[in-house]
């Protein structure tokens, strides 16, 4: 039996030429079981014998594959990258190649003739649920190829934020305000705050109740922005480094995944928005913030501002991710004059 993706602690990386782009993002997705098996019932419970299936964004067909075993009568995969050739051996191994149609390209971009698909499977599901761009890709798809009644798998999903208290990475963060080796490292700071940050919390503590900060129904939802407020009260005294934040989808009506702090079981991580030098909070003690977000040029764009209302007094944050290219640029040179000792 396969181990929980979480205790696996093994990195198993090939390194030959041609192969590291196939497999190395894949093999933690075919290792998560806790995934895997949630999307296996979903599928089987939302594709009915004879129906058409699209799969955005394929990888190794894995999606398209549960679907052929629902009794899906023909599957579309639709991959970007080469990994597409990968899931074309499985599926020629299964003796499924007369059931499928291997696209290679970007999914919005595809046009579709003819008739329309009973469902769309679809596993661009990031860290924080949106940043693998599937709130820009997927109302475009879904309104070209999907028919009247269709699904899609997932069905909608759930952003959540909390406050946290996290000794450890306190003393990460305070790595760009720190003297280390002589060296003054503090004009990272700027750089360091204006980050968001990837982490799979064991021992965090959250200082609140978790807040709904967006929830979207993949049906209908058309814009990829983020407009939110979300306000907090402090329940426990302690140091705050940040916001955590995490995903809930629901794959089908009964069945959904989540990368909560501290109670993780996929591959997930979550991210952390941070707000500069700890700030210490007490119970009772008001946490506002305001959330912005859009994509550029398919970056994400992430701007956090907010206030912590103390016992102390008022502090007040303003950050943005996009911050990280304001600093000036290194000119490429090809040709060095090197000076002579004197």
């Amino acid at each position: 039996m396969m181990s929980d993706p979480i205790e696996y602690l093994m990195d198993v990386w090939p390194l030959s030429t041609g192969t590291e782009d196939h497999l190395t993002s894949h093999h933690l997705l075919l290792r998560d079981r806790v995934r895997n098996e949630a999307f296996q019932e979903a599928i089987r419970r939302v594709v009915r014998p004879g129906d058409l299936a699209l799969d955005v964004g394929a990888g190794t067909g894995i999606l398209s594959a549960f679907a052929i075993q629902a009794g899906a009568q023909h599957v579309y995969l639709v991959e970007s990258e080469d990994i597409l050739s990968c899931a074309q051996e499985i599926f020629k191994h299964a003796g499924w190649l007369d059931r499928a149609t291997f696209i290679r390209g970007m999914a919005d971009r595809v046009t579709f003739q003819g008739g329309k698909v009973d469902a769309i499977l679809i596993e661009l599901i990031g860290n924080f649920g949106i940043d693998e761009n599937i709130l820009s890709v997927l109302p475009t798809v879904r309104n070209k190829a999907l028919k009247k009644g269709g699904k899609i798998v997932p069905a909608g999903l759930r952003l959540f934020v909390v406050p946290i208290m996290e000794e450890s990475l306190e003393r990460e963060f305070g790595v760009y305000r720190s003297v280390l080796y002589g060296i003054d490292f503090s004009p990272l700071a700027r750089l360091a705050d204006n980050n968001i940050y990837l982490l799979n919390f064991r021992n965090a503590r959250r200082l609140a109740e978790p807040q709904l900060l967006a929830e979207f129904d993949f049906l209908t939802c058309e814009s990829d922005t983020i407009e939110s407020r979300v306000n907090f009260s402090i329940t426990e005294q302690g140091r705050m480094i940040g916001l955590a934040g995490w995903f809930e989808i629901d794959l089908c009506e009964g069945i959904s995944l989540s990368n909560p702090p501290n109670e993780n079981r996929t591959h997930w991580d979550q991210i952390i928005f941070p707000i500069g030098e700890a700030q210490a909070v007490e119970k009772g003690d008001r946490v506002s913030f305001r959330f912005r977000y859009n994509t550029t040029a398919g970056e994400d764009q992430w701007a956090w501002s907010g206030v912590i209302h103390t016992r102390g007094g008022i502090r007040r944050f303003d950050f943005c991710n996009a911050d990280r290219f304001l600093l000036p640029k290194v000119r490429t040179r090809h040709t060095v004059e090197l000076k002579t000792k004197n």
